[in-house]
């Protein structure tokens, strides 16, 4: 007679019913290996350059303002939910405007040219996004395009600006490894759910400005 004992029946139990949902439910079994500990979670700093662009709109008339260049750095944390998805959430500042340039003319004809003066609107925001991205993996690098909401916060005191604005940021990029570092190069696109001023001062003077802005970043992320 074989003797068998109560444990390990029940570890057989537990075998056959784990072999079983696992055969029948996969995404439930991910979801338990995620949670088990097998994910990729990395924290780094980004610094880029971003160029921005605003548009004011005035009485059916538009004014372009041209690029506003600046650098700026922000901090982000990143999670590999499997071996091609992953997301990724980062947190900064940066500046939003333009560049609009002013030429000055003698009375008599518009070649007397006398001089010329510049205005750069920049306009200060702390930035939160979320991204959600897939990537395609070789040996020590990775291939990756990802896409989330923005919200940024307000930190300038003009009352004709709006507090909060949010908005959609589309990326692609390149992760490099070695050891347990990674460098991250990211070329990100910012788009607007709302213009960033839309004012109605009375019924004969109202305005609203249309920003546009891009970025390219490299960032060092450490992998644990």
């Amino acid at each position: 007679p074989v003797s068998v004992s109560v444990q390990q029946v029940q570890n057989s139990n537990i075998i056959t019913i784990f072999t079983t949902c696992q055969k029948r439910h996969p995404f439930t079994m991910t979801i338990a290996n995620i949670g088990n500990g097998q994910i990729d979670f990395a924290f780094g700093v980004h610094c880029g350059i971003y160029k921005s662009k605003i548009e004011l709109y005035k009485d059916n008339r538009t004014v372009s303002f041209g690029n506003l260049i600046n650098i700026n750095q922000n901090i982000f944390i990143n999670k590999n939910l499997n071996e091609n998805l992953f997301i990724q959430s980062e947190l900064g500042f940066f500046k939003k405007g333009g560049v609009i340039k002013f030429n000055y003319y003698g009375p008599d004809s518009v070649s007397d040219f006398k001089n010329s003066s510049e205005i750069a609107p920049a306009f200060k925001y702390f930035t939160f996004n979320t991204q959600f991205g897939f990537k395609k993996n070789f040996e020590s690098a990775s291939f990756f395009a990802s896409l989330g909401p923005r919200i940024d916060f307000s930190r300038n005191d003009n009352i004709l600006l709006r507090k909060i604005v949010s908005g959609l940021n589309s990326s692609v990029g390149i992760n490099y490894s070695f050891n347990k570092w990674c460098l991250q190069f990211i070329f990100t696109k910012y788009s607007n759910f709302i213009k960033i001023s839309d004012c109605i001062i009375n019924s004969n003077y109202e305005f609203s400005i249309k920003d546009r802005m891009i970025s390219l970043k490299l960032g060092v992320m450490r992998v644990f």
